[in-house]
């Protein structure tokens, strides 16, 4: 399934708006989240194309899409045991059986 962000966003505003959640549901569900950085691209275009021209412009929207689809693969990213910090209280208790 391809999911062009241009007519699908506007799409599940629109039903959104008219409809319960439950309807956009399998629309958001299939949707790829890297879609969105296609809109502030475009956005970012819109807001600073006359002010910055165009160099600057598509530098900067690169760098905030490449920023949200960095941002987005690392809080989608599973998680195992061995990413998180280990707990203060280990070292606590290793120091006290060594004792």
């Amino acid at each position: 399934m391809v999911a062009f962000p241009v007519n699908t966003l506007p799409v599940i505003v629109i039903l959104h708006w008219h409809y319960p959640s439950d309807v956009i549901k399998p629309f958001i569900k299939r949707l790829p989240s890297g879609d969105f950085g296609v809109c502030l691209f475009n956005l970012v275009a819109f807001l600073f194309f006359e002010r910055l021209g165009l160099p600057l412009t598509v530098t900067l929207a690169y760098g905030i899409d490449i920023a949200y689809v960095a941002l987005v693969g690392w809080l989608s990213r599973p998680r195992t045991r061995d990413d998180r910090l280990p707990r203060p209280c280990r070292v606590i208790e290793q120091e006290a059986s060594v004792a």
